[in-house]
């Protein structure tokens, strides 16, 4: 519902100590704020994890693997379906929405190497709100080593990048 707020697939609050590892999700995931396919929310560590999600919010912080991160994700992959794509709201991507933490060697649309999920052509990622980007929507942390397949990524507002939206 609207006012649901750290929605996830696998779950909707990692705290600092948590670590997800290895886990995937496919399906829909739908809250107000803070909404991500593995994830809603994250402090701890995400590790290796996948989504073909369709995401929906209404305020934003909206991520195919976490809505909004302070801790770290690595090795997280997006976009192995043509369903994979964020609706909505402010500050969201195709692997985290919000980043105030690290996201290292995350990749949307295809694995590294050329091995593809899904011939990226064919799905994309449409945003609605201001803050968009491919990996990242709005970051303020650190991004190592992430890779945006060749997908195409669109925008009706301000602030939209392949790789980040905006970055401080």
């Amino acid at each position: 519902s609207s006012d649901t707020a750290r929605c996830g697939g696998v779950c909707g609050v990692n705290l600092s100590a948590g670590t997800i590892d290895t886990c995937s999700y496919a399906g829909t995931v739908t809250g107000n704020r803070y909404v991500g396919g593995v994830c809603g929310d994250n402090a701890g560590t995400i590790r290796s994890g996948s989504a073909s999600s369709i995401l929906s919010t209404t305020s934003g912080f909206a991520g195919c693997v976490c809505g909004n991160n302070s801790g770290t994700l690595t090795n997280c992959v997006s976009g192995s379906g043509s369903s994979s794509r964020t609706l909505g709201g402010t500050r969201s991507g195709g692997i985290c929405g919000n980043n105030t933490g690290t996201i290292s060697y995350c990749v949307f649309g295809e694995r590294p190497y050329g091995y593809y999920y899904q011939d990226p052509s064919s799905f994309g990622l449409s945003f609605n709100g201001q803050y968009s980007g491919g990996i990242c929507g709005y970051n303020e942390g650190s991004l190592i080593g992430c890779h945006m397949g060749s997908t195409t990524v669109t925008s009706t507002t301000n602030y939209c990048g392949g790789i980040c939206g905006y970055n401080t």
